[in-house]
Parts: C-alpha cells; structure tokens; sequence
C-alpha cells in the first residue's frame, strides 16, 4: 500500500470522498485473494504433512531401523522433515500477507471516519483563519519566531556566520 494514500488532503474533500470507496474496494478483492492464497497453502501444507506421515508410518523400520515408532518419534521426524517445514514457511508468509490487508482495511476504516471528522470541522469553519481571535494569532506567531531563533542560535554554522560577521 502507498501509505500516502491515508493521507487527507482538507483542501479536496470532495475528492477524497470520491477516493475512499475506489480504495475500500481495490483493498478489498487484495484481501479476499489473499485470504483464499492463505487457505489453499494451508490445504497444501497439511496434505504435503499427512503424506510424509503415511510414507514414514509404513516404512519406518526401513527408515529408522533403530528407532521405535511412537508418535513423539512420529511428530519430531515430521517436524524437521524439509519438505513440511517449507509447507509450513509458505503458509506463516502467506498467514501474514493476509493479516497485513487486512489491517490496511482496518485503517482504510479509520480514514473513513478520520474523513467524516474533517468535514465536521471544515464545516464549523475549523480551519478559516478568520475564526482564530488577533491575540492568540499574534502569541502563536510570536512563539513561532522564538523557537526558529532558539534553533539558529543553538545552530553551529549560524554561530560562524555570527561570529564572522562582529570581528569585520
């Protein structure tokens, strides 16, 4: 996912309104497909597991002449077996792929009421300046300056320039 695609943009409303369901929808089909991607892995990988289990059951004096079968035996030759742990790898990767969109759905819901909330307040004019009384535009402007000017002067090369400029 692009995450500028949670982005908001206040000034376009509209458009993001028009955004929202066309995104909802492209996650969506992501998520649906991943997943049935998950599921057919996990159908695989318990088929690949039940057939390396049948194979070692009926032929485990020949494989493991010194081992008595029991099913711990069993369940720790299947567990290091390579071909099950690859199955099983795929299916955790693909348990991931489908987590992930799925949360991206999630957030894509948050951004839905994240929108409906801009609108509320584009509506009670939150963001016309002209609603911001004088004096608290003047002390945000002021506080604005103060910290631009604590950060030059605590700035190395602005301490050079400074000084540069007093010896001439």
């Amino acid at each position: 996912m692009d995450y500028n695609d949670l982005n908001i943009d206040i000034r376009n409303l509209h458009i993001e309104w028009l955004k929202q369901p066309h995104l909802r929808q492209y996650w969506g089909e992501r998520h649906a497909e991943a997943i049935t991607e998950r599921d057919t892995i996990k159908k695989k990988f318990e088929e690949t597991k039940a057939e390396i289990e049948f194979k070692y059951r009926s032929e485990w004096e020949k494989l493991f002449p010194k081992i008595k079968m029991t099913e711990g035996a069993l369940s720790n030759v299947l567990t290091i077996n390579e071909q099950v742990k690859e199955a099983h790898n795929a299916y955790l990767k693909s348990s991931e792929n489908a987590f992930i969109i799925g949360n991206i759905m999630k957030t894509l819901d948050d951004r839905k009421e994240a929108l409906k909330n801009e609108v509320s307040l584009y509506i009670a004019n939150y963001f016309d300046d002209h609603n911001i009384p004088d004096k608290v535009q003047e002390f945000v402007n002021e506080k604005s300056k103060e910290v631009i000017n604590e950060g030059l002067s605590d700035n190395q090369r602005m301490k050079k320039i400074r000084k540069k400029r007093s010896t001439k």
